[in-house]
C-alpha cells in the first residue's frame, strides 16, 4: 500500500470524510481540526491518515493521530 500527501481540503478526502460517521460537518471545505495537518491518501483513494499539530485546549504543544477517528474506510 502506498500512500500519497494531501492537504486538508483535497475533494477526495473530503469525500471520504462526509460519508464517515463521526463526521460533524458534512459537505465542509476541510475535514481536518485547524493547525498543522499532515493528511496522506491511499492510492487507491480507499483511507486516510491524519496527524495534527497545534495547541490543544489546555495549552501544551501537541501531536495527535487517533487512528479510529482519522482513517475513513470507502463503503
Amino acid at each position: 500500500m502506498s500512500w500519497t500527501l494531501i492537504n486538508k481540503g483535497d475533494h477526495r478526502g473530503l469525500a471520504l470524510a462526509d460519508r464517515h460517521y463521526t463526521r460533524q460537518s458534512p459537505g465542509s471545505n476541510q475535514f481536518c481540526r485547524p493547525g498543522k495537518n499532515l493528511v496522506l491518501l491511499t492510492e487507491d483513494e480507499k483511507a486516510l491518515w491524519v496527524t495534527w499539530h497545534g495547541i490543544r485546549d489546555d495549552g501544551w504543544d501537541a501531536w495527535e493521530s487517533v487512528m479510529k477517528e482519522i482513517i475513513y474506510q470507502a463503503t
